[in-house]
């Protein structure tokens, strides 16, 4: 066991003495008892000295320079020369807290320093120094009545009160101003101004003057639009001056003005007109004038439908060498056509061949050769037009002859029959009476001439 004296021999280790001299605990403490003392209960041996915080005491690390001016550390502490760095770096503006100067009377009436700060004094210096004008911000003076009513001093400011007062004395009697006496007005709004209804007693602000857009129900203001606005054709609040639409000139990929032309080029910016030399590829279109094929020298004129049916109208019949109905050419049949399809041709050939009611029928020329109508002439005489008439032999007779060779005479069987009734050689010839003789008949079944078979046809359309 240690020795411990203190008066007596104990085991505990206390009132053990030390030497302060030399450190930074006083004169006065001298032994272990005392030290621990005025450190106080806090302070324990066991676990050390804590961290001192706002609401713990404790040891702290001095802050440094970096970290004064980062200013989110808040577990150092800041020493006097430290605050003194701080209270110097960094200087005050509009976005950094900081340190500031007070501004010179100088400085605060230029207004060019944005480092320093105004005090009230020098507030008040501006406010006695810096006079506002239509150029220079600064302070003004209210205007006495007497100045508002003279309207000659530049340098003070008007309040309601002043402004009714010069009112009043420049129009004594304060009635409604009219198209034909001063007084007062009101300023209209915009749905007034739109309406147009109001005539007097009312002004118009350019506020409300510039919102009164034009629309195509309202009268108004409207902006003359840019060439770019006006080609893009997109804005409907704008005008678009002569100058302007002139000069939107249509593309191949842009709306706009063309040139008319009449005939086909490679001019820039034009267009064909009604009246143009080309065809149309509407085939309901209507082409005025003549067509001609390259020139018109040799009368070259393209056919319309007008010229075909003056040429060759519908219901003509001609001689084809086709055998089957070609277009509007049709066989010369017979055949029945509704007269609601073919309202020409039933219009110029009727029920002549055949038909009634909605139908008629075309000629029918098969095997049979066309004849001129006669119209009077005499040569068939009676004929009804477009009727059909049948072969006809005109009416003849043929004289007979008895023919006896070498004068003798012979059997009437073995006769040889001639049609002539002049001698021949040294023949005789007698007459018989046709009632008792009669020629043998020959030929075919029809009398014709040398023909060719070919198709009559009709247009229809």
């Amino acid at each position: 066991m240690s020795n411990n004296t203190i008066n007596h021999v104990s085991d505990k280790s206390i009132y053990v003495t030390f030497d302060p001299t030399g450190t930074d605990w006083p004169d006065t403490i001298t032994n272990v008892q005392d030290a621990l003392e005025k450190i106080g209960s806090w302070a324990r041996t066991d676990t050390g000295l804590p961290i001192a915080t706002t609401s713990v005491r404790g040891i702290a690390q001095i802050a440094t320079e970096a970290d004064i001016d980062a200013g989110t550390d808040n577990t150092k502490i800041v020493t006097p020369k430290l605050l003194a760095y701080r209270m110097q770096n960094p200087k005050a503006s509009q976005t950094v807290w900081g340190y500031t100067k007070y501004s010179t009377d100088a400085e605060s009436t230029t207004v060019t320093n944005d480092a320093s700060s105004i005090t009230p004094r020098s507030l008040n210096y501006v406010f006695n120094n810096r006079k506002g004008t239509e150029s220079v911000w600064g302070s003004s003076k209210i205007a006495t009545t007497a100045q508002a009513v003279a309207g000659t001093d530049n340098t003070v400011t008007m309040t309601p009160l002043k402004v009714k007062q010069a009112i009043a004395s420049l129009v004594p009697v304060q009635s409604s101003a009219t198209e034909s006496s001063q007084g007062l007005v009101q300023l209209a709004t915009v749905a007034q101004v739109q309406a147009g209804t109001i005539r007097e007693g009312y002004a118009i602000s350019p506020y409300t003057f510039i919102r009164l857009t034009a629309t195509e129900s309202n009268l108004g203001v409207i902006r003359i639009a840019s060439q770019a606005e006006t080609n893009a054709g997109t804005d409907d609040t704008k005008a678009i001056t002569a100058k302007k639409l002139n000069n939107s000139r249509a593309t191949g990929s842009q709306f706009g003005v063309v040139k008319l032309a009449t005939t086909v080029g490679n001019a820039a910016n034009t267009a064909l007109s009604s009246n143009a030399n080309v065809l149309p590829s509407d085939r309901n279109a209507i082409i005025n004038g003549s067509l001609y094929e390259n020139n018109a020298i040799y009368n070259n004129k393209y056919q319309t439908w007008t010229d075909l049916d003056w040429h060759f109208p519908v219901g003509a019949i001609i001689m084809t060498g086709f055998q089957t109905d070609h277009g509007s050419l049709y066989i010369c049949d017979g055949r029945s056509l509704n007269k609601n399809n073919y309202p020409l041709l039933f219009e110029r050939i009727g029920y002549t061949f055949g038909g009634g009611g909605d139908w008629f029928n075309l000629p029918d020329c098969r095997g049979v050769a066309v004849r001129g109508h006669d119209r009077g002439r005499g040569l068939n005489p009676n004929r009804v037009y477009g009727t059909y008439e049948g072969d006809m032999l005109g009416w003849h007779e043929h004289p007979l002859q008895l023919i006896y060779q070498n004068g003798g005479n012979i059997p009437k069987w073995q006769a040889v029959y001639e049609l002539k009734s002049a001698e021949k050689n040294d023949q005789s010839a007698r007459v018989f009476d046709a009632s008792i003789t009669k020629a043998t008949g020959v030929g075919g079944e029809e009398t014709r001439m040398k023909n060719i078979a070919l198709n009559y046809v009709i247009r229809t359309q």
